[in-house]
Parts: structure tokens; C-alpha cells; sequence
């Protein structure tokens, strides 16, 4: 229809980061991956993950360009998993701020190194300020897997 906006009218996006978890980078991945050189630690960063899940106020990982009212998403799947040198970090939500996917990892990302415990995330989001969260992480890393919009006439 002509009312159609492929960015208002959408369900559902995946986004996936991407993180070169090494000591050197890719010349072939580079423009994909992000390069964090420290180890990470995988497992703590997936139950920080966890408190990501569900609907929350995501004002702490809003960018404040951001000229968005509503702060409330739903986050339906956040994965943390290990593919060879790679950490993806694949989150499926109703919608999502400026930059709010970039600051979930770069926080997820102080949990990895250590900094912060897994609960520490959600005492982030329940302090609905950006301040409390982690840095944002270079957007290299960050791409749309996946859009899906509401079949017309289906509930």
C-alpha cells in the first residue's frame, strides 16, 4: 500500500555484531568485525545477555541523539556465541533506539573483560541513564540480518 514505511511498519529486526576476539586483525574481515584483542569471556557475557531479554526501558542505551519518546522495546532473543576467532551477538527486538544495540555490547563487552559482573546489566537498565551504561562499540561490526513486517490480513 502506499501508506507503506519499511522502517515504521516493521515486526521485527535482527541485527548482528560482530567481534575479531584476537590479537591481530583481518585484512578480509575488517570492515566486518570490530577487533577487541583481549580475550573475552563468552559465557558471562551470554547471562549478561540474558537480562536484556524481555520488554524493558532501554533509556540507558539510547544515544541521545535519539529523538525518541518512548523508550520501551522488547527484546524477544539476545545470543552470545563463538564462531572459530569471531563473538556474535545477535538480538531480535520489536524496535530498538539510536545506537541502542552498539551500547548493549559495549557494555556486555565490560562484562567479557571482567569489569563487571553479568548482573551488572541489569542494574544498567533499570538506572534508565545513559552514563551507567558501556562506551558504544564502532559501528563496523553491526549489521541488519533481518526485517520482518506483519502479513496483512493475518493477526
Amino acid at each position: 500500500p502506499l501508506e507503506f514505511h519499511s522502517q515504521f511498519d516493521a515486526h521485527e529486526k535482527t541485527y548482528r555484531y560482530s567481534i575479531l576476539n584476537r590479537p591481530a586483525r583481518s585484512a578480509i574481515r575488517n570492515n566486518f568485525t570490530h577487533l577487541v584483542k583481549p580475550p573475552l569471556d563468552v559465557e558471562k557475557m551470554a547471562k549478561g545477555a540474558l537480562h536484556l531479554v524481555g520488554t524493558h526501558d532501554f533509556r540507558s542505551f539510547g544515544s541521545d541523539m535519539s529523538k525518541k519518546k518512548e523508550t520501551v522495546r522488547t527484546i524477544r532473543i539476545f545470543e552470545v556465541t563463538k564462531v572459530g576467532d569471531e563473538i556474535h551477538f545477535t538480538v531480535t527486538g520489536n524496535g530498538f533506539l539510536y545506537n541502542q544495540v552498539r551500547a548493549m555490547v559495549g557494555s556486555l563487552l565490560l562484562v567479557g573483560f571482567g569489569t563487571q559482573p553479568p548482573d551488572w546489566i541489569k542494574k544498567v537498565v533499570v538506572a534508565k541513564d545513559r552514563q551507567k551504561a558501556g562506551p558504544n562499540v564502532h559501528a563496523r561490526g553491526l549489521m541488519l540480518v533481518e526485517v520482518l513486517y506483519p502479513i496483512p490480513g493475518k493477526s
